[in-house]
């Protein structure tokens, strides 16, 4: 075309700068292709993420996990493929050229594929971040429900006294209604509960909300039913010591212990029957204990009281029998036993009691058991000068024997010396024609 142009005219064509004009006109078109093919490029990247940005955005949060996984990388590989097959297409040589250089695709600093892909998976990650934080949030909705279940229920029993049982039986049903609480609020998603978030925040809950406030209502609890023991024990008490004061004494042994059984029987059932639904806890067992020990340290001290006051009312008995004891101790002598025997002396104090008893009134009506409590009583107390005399007349007499068998197994057992002398001959060489004879000793 050129030659042809110059066929007319007298110029020697230059085909060189022509070449060269050409080139560095198609290399300013070459650059603009370029950026437009870039732009293209980057339309389509933007367009394929507003797509795929609009697709995440329709999903309603919160969504399973692995479902808006699942949809994102399915429509990613989609808008991938669909990328590729442009940017493909596009790329693809058509006609060779019959001037010039054909033109091909610019470079890119990132490949345009590995872009989009990176830009899809940010996409996608910042999408299941904010679906990860609903989710959290909706389990926190639900630890909080939980946690105002279980305060609630235990407010209205926070005034009352439990026992073991019902203690139990509460702790049931606050359970029940705190996972029930927990669970509701998960129940329009239930795909939460197979989530690691669910055995996560369930353990948190059953620590901080459940066990905690549990052990917390527990103690207090506790310090209820001490606090009620201590005042129900106390009355008790009181009543048991204003009643055993109108105890008739003094009584037979078996009068005594039977009207003291029956008070037994009715201040154990004032206590039983005031808390019966408390019987099950150890606070009651305690201090059923105490009264039991109370009753039967009460039990001795009236038994106690009864012989003293039959002794006081046998006290011509007691006096007479003292009298036999002090003429009995005057007459004895050397070798008498009542005033240094003491198994003699009580047993002989004794009889003259028992001899005495019939002359007093209350001895009469006394059991032969009663008389012996009350020996024993008058013994150990009225006598108690007369028995430590008679066990030191017992020491004294038993050192003399002993001392006495010493001194005679001493002489018994002495050995006896001989007073003749022991003789010996001895037997000599004769001399002179006569025998020598010696005797000696020893």
């Amino acid at each position: 075309f050129y030659t042809d142009l110059l066929r007319d005219f007298d110029v020697s064509p230059d085909l060189a700068g022509l070449r060269k004009r050409l080139d560095t006109h198609f290399q300013q078109k070459l650059m603009a292709y370029h950026e437009r093919i870039h732009r293209w490029v980057s339309e389509l990247i933007l367009e394929a993420k507003e797509n795929f940005a609009k697709l995440l955005a329709s999903f309603e949060l919160p969504i399973d996990p692995d479902v808006i996984k699942k949809r994102g990388e399915s429509a990613s590989k989609t808008a991938l493929a669909a990328f590729s097959s442009s940017i493909g297409a596009f790329a693809q040589r058509g006609a060779r050229v019959s001037h010039g250089k054909a033109a091909e695709m610019p470079a890119f600093t990132v490949d345009p594929v590995a872009q989009l892909t990176n830009d899809l998976r940010s996409l996608q990650g910042n999408r299941e971040l904010e679906n990860e934080r609903e989710i959290l949030q909706f389990f926190k909705h639900a630890v909080a429900a939980a946690d105002e279940a279980v305060d609630s229920e235990l407010k209205v029993n926070s005034n009352r006294i439990l026992g073991s049982g019902r203690m139990k039986d509460l702790q049931n049903v606050v359970s029940s209604k705190c996972w029930q609480a927990f669970d509701e609020r998960l129940a329009k998603a239930k795909w939460m509960m197979l989530l690691p978030h669910y055995k996560t925040h369930k353990a948190l809950v059953q620590t901080e909300s459940f066990e905690s406030r549990m052990a917390r209502f527990a103690a207090a609890n506790e310090q209820r039913l001490t606090a009620h023991f201590r005042t129900t024990l106390e009355r008790c008490i009181s009543t048991y010591k204003a009643r055993k004061a109108n105890l008739a004494m003094p009584a037979s042994e078996n009068d005594l212990d039977a009207e003291h059984r029956q008070l037994s029987s009715s201040i154990r059932e004032l206590l039983e029957e005031r808390d019966k639904d408390l019987a099950d806890t150890e606070a009651f067992k305690a201090s059923l204990r105490s009264l039991l020990n109370i009753l039967e340290d009460g039990h001795r001290h009236a038994r106690q009281k009864n012989i003293e006051l039959w002794k006081v009312h046998s006290d011509e008995a007691t006096l007479c029998a003292k009298r036999a004891n002090q003429a009995l101790e005057r007459q004895c002598g050397l070798f008498c036993f009542f005033n240094k025997v003491p198994q003699v002396h009580k047993s002989t104090s004794q009889k003259h009691l028992a001899s005495c008893m019939p002359r007093s009134g209350a001895g009469a009506r006394m059991s032969p058991s009663m008389q012996l409590q009350v020996f024993e009583n008058w013994y150990t107390k009225d006598l108690a000068h007369d028995n430590a005399a008679v066990w030191f007349n017992f020491y004294i007499v038993s050192a003399l024997v002993g001392l006495g068998m010493l001194l005679f197994c001493g002489v018994c057992l002495r050995p006896q010396q001989s007073g003749v002398p022991y003789q010996y001959q001895v037997s000599s060489p004769t001399y002179g024609g006569g025998d020598y004879v010696g005797t000696g000793r020893w």
